[in-house]
């Protein structure tokens, strides 16, 4: 089975029409976003949402997305943009939506998205720069290494990219932090549901080598890819985050679904165990939390994918799309509080 992780990254975007309409709305209102009102000073570290799924999406309503955005500032002081480097509407809609401050990932798919485009990737920094405020982080290349290389091209290319751009962004702001993200279970040598586990190998050596092109590293962080329960992870599976580098770092996604059962062509994964709940995802946070809260090493964020499902799903049915995300909400697809909501909720309030 092969599951691609950067499909959490990408997911439906046909929304977005609606966001225009919602960014107008507010406008032509007269009103400040809701977060203008939050508490102004810095938070010992930001904590966030990442992505884009109102309440009954893909289906959703003008109310719907309404709620979204009012709903978003007491559950992220940090609103996460994850999409393709070349996807500048996407960019505007979601970050005119919202005045939180913002951690924007520009990703990368392969070799040709870098290659000979840097004069591109640095109009998109313009745009980025010039017309959003609030930018906090700015990410260039998402999971970098499992992007898949050719015989013609290697990582060194990459390298070389996220240096003069590091370089160019801190001459147009030099108090946006550049970062990249690598996937966690795949660096690892894990990510068993993520397909071809066996085929990967520990490999610290690649941390060290990209946090000398950029403010820091950054992870996607998947514990359920290969641990059944929370009370399965092994205490190392989060404390040598802070250990594999010499900087601070961030988590730009991190989840835990909620879905008892499977069906149709996923059904094996239930009879293997891979059986989730809300109590869970609740533990989950917890031991998130805790470990933070003890870390040594400076953490800049932690964004948890999806407040809401991406889905109305049901236990047993057979998943459409996104098998590995579609229940990770906080929130069911209808907008209903898991019981994960509350402690999200708190957490962010109190920090």
């Amino acid at each position: 089975m092969k599951i691609f992780i950067r499909n959490a990254l990408t997911v439906l975007l046909i929304a977005l029409p609606a966001i225009i309409i919602i960014s107008i709305f507010y406008i032509l209102k007269g009103t400040s976003d809701p977060s203008d009102s939050r508490k102004s000073e810095e938070p010992k570290y930001y904590l966030g949402v990442s992505g884009y799924i109102p309440p009954n999406f893909p289906k959703q309503s003008i109310a719907d997305i309404q709620k979204y955005w009012e709903t978003l500032p007491s559950y992220a002081n940090l609103y996460g943009i994850h999409v393709n480097w070349k996807d500048k509407d996407t960019i505007s809609n979601l970050s005119n939506a919202t005045q939180q401050p913002k951690e924007i990932l520009l990703g990368y798919q392969d070799p040709s998205d870098w290659i000979g485009k840097k004069d591109d990737l640095k109009k998109q920094i313009d745009l980025i720069i010039k017309d959003h405020s609030n930018i906090k982080y700015l990410g260039i290349g998402n999971e970098i290494n499992i992007i898949q290389l050719s015989e013609d091209h290697d990582i060194s290319e990459l390298y070389t990219v996220l240096d003069e751009m590091t370089q160019y962004v801190k001459r147009k702001n030099k108090d946006i932090k550049v970062f990249t993200t690598i996937q966690y279970d795949a660096l690892r040598g894990d990510g068993y549901l993520m397909g071809d586990s066996d085929k990967r190998s520990f490999n610290l050596k690649l941390v060290h080598e990209v946090e000398k092109h950029v403010d820091f590293v950054a992870f996607t962080v998947f514990p359920y890819f290969d641990y059944k329960d929370p009370k399965d992870i092994p205490s190392s599976y989060l404390t040598d985050l802070a250990l594999y580098t010499d900087k601070s770092f961030a988590i730009t996604e991190t989840a835990w679904p909620t879905r008892k059962q499977f069906g149709g062509k996923l059904k094996t994964l239930t009879e293997q165990g891979y059986s989730w709940s809300e109590n869970e995802q609740l533990e989950y946070m917890k031991i998130l939390k805790s470990f933070i809260e003890k870390s040594s090493t400076y953490i800049e964020f932690v964004n948890w994918l999806y407040m809401n499902d991406i889905t109305d799903w049901k236990d047993g049915d057979s998943p459409t799309s996104n098998e590995l995300f579609e229940t990770v909400g906080f929130r069911y697809n209808n907008g209903e509080e898991k019981k994960g909501s509350s402690f999200w909720y708190r957490w962010v309030n109190n920090l």
